[in-house]
């Protein structure tokens, strides 16, 4: 379990923290295992503040590398090594099948259907790094064309991410399937029911405006700022369907030629 909160070092507030931990193993019934919690603090408290903070909740590890569903809970600036482990998990499930030496329609199969769902979850919510992703549709390709150490076999690239009508193997782009996939949480943000998801980052990143109309400001987190490289995406295809009208400023949104109800999204 994680749980972030905001507390002052004063112990009329660190008390009320830790009876309300209490409180909450008792209406749950599930006991907080503080050997396998950890505790973050801002770069403003002192490493004796830290300490003593630490020791009165009882849990003495910072959590600087802490992961909650395989992904890293605080980013720092090199995110290509941050999101290594990807690679490595990829390159690590390639040799373990490359031992097997399947066919070739065996390794369409197995990259289409299983490799692909490594990266998807960390693909879903960052912009994973352009370098990161060459590096594993390399690896890809090695595999695919069946290229050993010390013998390398043709790769025809073209062919890899074109459609199999006109002539290719219709394996997914990964920066474009990374930013499909980041779009759907931006869509989230403009069609998706009231969420926490959508009042803490409305409420940070657009309280006063639209979400196409938010800017992006160098503090802006790394998920923000992944949610904003797929937005150009979303404002290819979306379009409102009028209902009130209340949010549709004309001076803003320009008219478009009529599409089926099919192609509109749900908007006021």
């Amino acid at each position: 379990m994680i749980l972030l909160c905001i507390v002052k070092l004063r112990s009329e507030i660190v008390l009320p923290f830790i009876i309300f931990l209490e409180l909450y193993e008792a209406a749950s019934g599930q006991k907080v295992n503080k050997d396998k919690s950890s505790v973050f603090f801002s770069p403003n408290i002192s490493p004796e503040a830290r300490l003593t903070l630490a020791n009165r909740v009882g849990i003495s590890t910072e959590a600087k590398e802490a992961k909650y569903l395989g992904l890293l809970v605080f980013l720092g600036n090199c995110k290509r090594e941050l999101f290594s482990y990807v690679k490595d998990r990829t390159i690590k499930q390639l040799r373990s099948w490359t031992d097997s030496r399947p066919n070739s329609a065996s390794r369409e199969v197995l990259i289409k259907l299983v490799l692909l769902t490594i990266p998807s979850y960390a693909m879903s919510c960052f912009r994973l790094p352009k370098q990161l992703m060459n590096q594993i549709s390399v690896e890809i390709a090695k595999f695919l064309w069946g290229s050993k150490e010390g013998e390398c076999k043709i790769h025809w690239i073209n062919k890899l991410s074109r459609c199999k009508g006109k002539g290719g193997l219709g394996f997914r782009d990964l920066e474009a399937f990374n930013r499909a996939l980041i779009a759907k949480q931006g869509w989230k943000l403009i069609s998706g029911e009231p969420s926490l998801f959508k009042r803490i980052f409305k409420g940070k990143y657009f309280p006063n405006t639209t979400f196409f109309n938010a800017n992006v400001s160098n503090q802006a987190s790394w998920a923000w700022k992944s949610i904003c490289w797929a937005r150009e995406l979303l404002n290819k295809g979306w379009r409102w369907q009028v209902r009130s009208g209340k949010d549709i400023r004309n001076i803003s949104y320009g008219a478009s030629p009529y599409r089926t109800q099919a192609d509109l999204g749900r908007c006021s």
